[in-house]
C-alpha cells in the first residue's frame, strides 16, 4: 500500500527519486504496526547518526 503511494509520487515528482522516504505509523494496536522492513539502520542513537542516516544514498 505504501509502497504503491510512493511509485505514484515519485512518478509525478521524480526529484524524489533520489531520496530516502520516511514512512510513520499511526498504529493504535500492536498488530497495525508498520512490518520491520520500515527501519533505519543506526551507528548509535544520536542526532548526529540519524541525520547521517538519512542523507544516505539510496
Amino acid at each position: 500500500k505504501d509502497k504503491e503511494k510512493e511509485e505514484y509520487i515519485i512518478s509525478k515528482n521524480p526529484c524524489l527519486e533520489k531520496c530516502n522516504i520516511i514512512y510513520n505509523s499511526d498504529a493504535h494496536y500492536l498488530y497495525d504496526i508498520n512490518e520491520a522492513e520500515n527501519y533505519i539502520e543506526l551507528e548509535s542513537e544520536t542526532i548526529v547518526d540519524i541525520l547521517e542516516a538519512l542523507n544516505r544514498k539510496k
